[in-house]
């Protein structure tokens, strides 16, 4: 087996510029999700403040829940034992900050709701069942 000096050089320039691509892959995602994580106690403070306020539903989130069979009840369980989501990158809402928190439900469906933290209220504002693919009408209903 003779391997030419030309196809070494060229195979160690391709595996170089393939190292580089995965050190600079790595780096991003670690540097996009790094910027957007709370510490365990300021995921206890937030909470604090979601559980203190009263709930209210956006209408795009009343309609996806009736589509989705997922109840108010779902939505208030899940403020005292669901996990945050730092994955999913939820629209930056301004006044109220948005929160995404998951989790199962007592009847053992898996959700995402979406919670923005208003003043004097926790508005929800999305809410899905990650195990099951719903088609939901809810723009073509005239709700938002």
């Amino acid at each position: 087996m003779n391997i030419s000096k030309k196809f070494l050089h060229r195979l160690m320039i391709y595996l170089s510029g393939v190292f580089m691509g995965l050190i600079i892959v790595f780096t991003i995602k670690t540097l996009r999700n790094d910027d957007i994580k709370l510490t365990t106690e300021e995921q206890k403070e937030v909470l604090k403040v979601l559980q203190a306020n009263p709930l209210t539903y956006s209408k795009n989130a009343e309609c996806r829940m009736d589509c989705r069979n997922i109840s108010e009840k779902d939505v208030k369980q899940l403020l005292q034992n669901g996990n945050f989501n730092f994955n999913e990158k939820s629209p930056v809402a301004e006044p109220c900050p948005s929160y995404i928190l998951e989790g199962k439900t007592a009847d053992g469906k898996l959700i995402r709701v979406t919670y923005l933290s208003c003043d004097n209220e926790t508005r929800v504002s999305s809410a899905i069942d990650l195990n099951k693919n719903y088609k939901c009408d809810c723009w073509g209903k005239g709700k938002t």
